[in-house]
Order: structure tokens, then C-alpha cells, then sequence
């Protein structure tokens, strides 16, 4: 996950623990409208939404909390929606509170190492 420290020159220095593994990862929360409420920060961050041990979405928002929400709701990514109806294990979230100028940084460091199924790929 990342961690953020405040350095001497005002910026914010970004210490990437990238998992190897999802195994690695201790806080993950299921995909529901009460855990959302509970537990989902409505600060900046970047998350991701696995089922099992597939990541099958990364993606950075605003406010973590409505972002999560409106994936429940939401008709717009049809892969990631079929990913999440079929049958099996549930959906799950973690996400990583981020200052807003480092949003599209860690984003891309996320998607870079867990390549989930679902984001789009520029042509």
C-alpha cells in the first residue's frame, strides 16, 4: 500500500509497498452498500475491487465513498459489471487514502502491478 510522509522541501513523498500478492493485503471490506457506509473515507484515494484473488478494477476518486457507491449503481464499465453479477465469491474493496496531487501517480502505479481485468486500455 502507500504510505505518505511530509519532507523537508513541502512536498509529499510517496513510499510505494506494492503488493505482491493479494494475500498481503489484511483490510479488505466487502462490496455493499452498509461496509461502503461504514468503512469508505469520503476523502481522495485510489481503490480496487477484486473477487477472490482477481483485482478487477483500480481506480482514484475524489470522495472514496460515493466513487464505491456508484460502482453498485452504475450501467457505464460493462465488463467490470458482469465481473461482479456471476456467481461465485463476492466483491471487495481497499482503497489508500491520497493527497489529491499524487491521485493520478499512485493510480497508475496501481494498475501498473495488479493489471485488473476491467480498466480500459488506451488504444
Amino acid at each position: 500500500m502507500c504510505r505518505f510522509s511530509h519532507s523537508t522541501t513541502g512536498t509529499f513523498q510517496v513510499v510505494r509497498r506494492l503488493w505482491c500478492d493479494l494475500g498481503d493485503v489484511t483490510t479488505w471490506y466487502a462490496l455493499d452498500r452498509v461496509s461502503l457506509a461504514w468503512y469508505a473515507p469520503e476523502r481522495p484515494g485510489v481503490y480496487a475491487i477484486a473477487r477472490g484473488r482477481v483485482v478487477l478494477y483500480v481506480g482514484q476518486a475524489q470522495n472514496l465513498r460515493e466513487r464505491l457507491q456508484a460502482h453498485l449503481a452504475e450501467r457505464e464499465n460493462g465488463l467490470l459489471l458482469v465481473s461482479l453479477a456471476g456467481p461465485g465469491t463476492a466483491a471487495r474493496f481497499v482503497f489508500e487514502e491520497v493527497p489529491r496531487q499524487l491521485l493520478d501517480d499512485v493510480e497508475r502505479a496501481w494498475i501498473r502491478r495488479l493489471e485488473p481485468t476491467c480498466n480500459r486500455r488506451a488504444a
